[in-house]
């Protein structure tokens, strides 16, 4: 999926969105000090902790969000848009306060188990499902619940269909944590779920490491690929997928044989 810049025109003049829905949203303001961004996210039909964080910088807008407000906007002001395909994805990088935060196993575990058929939002159900001791269900509740992972819809938690990605490319603790223990996750699955419940395979095999970069590219492809297929149908398990790509060798010496 490919995520759309959107700018709009104004007296033949071309105006950042973003700058836009900041003005227009300060105006309200004014009319009406109670105005709050959930009541504009709501009036222009998309996420308000979306809305929240594009208008602070923090991540682009999706083309369905784009749009909603494409008809809004145009409807109300007439004013005219221009939309523009980006390079960026529709996966939101975590800020490095809320990565520490996060970087536990069980946080996007509770997100995907919102997302069940069977969901329950009560920490002690959530608890039950994934092993985990009451105290820390709760405390990782309030947790998503501070950084903006989950709203409240209908008296109960939902994810707010963000999708998170970690840095790339970068030595990050946090990221060096969860994919630790994502291994030690993997190694209790192969040790006690049956093969029926679980798919381990591994390919061994010479290469160029100058082809690496295009490696990665095409892991997270794959993997945000496959993802898409199997949110599909009936959601009734959280599952979670490791792709590793490591070297066996030592680095190749240069000029003559090692020591």
């Amino acid at each position: 999926m490919f995520l759309l810049g959107l700018s709009c025109y104004w007296h033949g003049m071309k105006v950042p969105l973003r700058s836009s829905l900041i003005e227009d949203l300060a105006s309200r303001k004014l009319r009406n000090p109670q105005f709050s961004m959930r009541a504009y996210a709501r009036y222009l039909g998309i996420n308000p902790t979306s809305l929240s964080l594009y208008l602070r910088g923090k991540r682009d807008l999706d083309g369905t969000s784009i749009e909603r407000i494409r008809g809004r906007l145009s409807t109300q002001t007439g004013l005219a848009f221009e939309v523009n395909q980006a390079a960026s994805s529709d996966y939101v990088e975590l800020e490095s306060d809320n990565l520490r935060v996060m970087s536990d196993w069980y946080f996007f575990a509770i997100l995907s188990l919102m997302e069940t058929n069977d969901y329950v939002d009560d920490h002690r159900w959530i608890a039950g499902r994934l092993g985990l001791s009451l105290p820390i269900a709760q405390r990782a509740l309030e947790t998503l619940e501070k950084c903006g992972a989950v709203v409240f819809k209908r008296g109960r938690r939902v994810p707010a269909q963000l999708r998170f990605r970690t840095t790339d490319g970068i030595r990050d603790l946090a990221v060096q944590r969860s994919h630790l223990q994502a291994l030690d996750l993997a190694r209790r699955a192969l040790e006690d779920e049956p093969v029926a419940r679980r798919h381990f395979s591994a390919i061994t095999l010479a290469i160029d490491p100058k082809l690496l970069p295009e490696a990665a590219r095409r892991i997270t492809r794959f993997r945000r690929s496959l993802a898409k297929y199997l949110e599909k149908g009936n959601q009734t398990e959280v599952y979670r997928m490791s792709v590793q790509l490591f070297p066996l060798s030592n680095q190749s010496p240069k000029g003559g044989l090692p020591c």
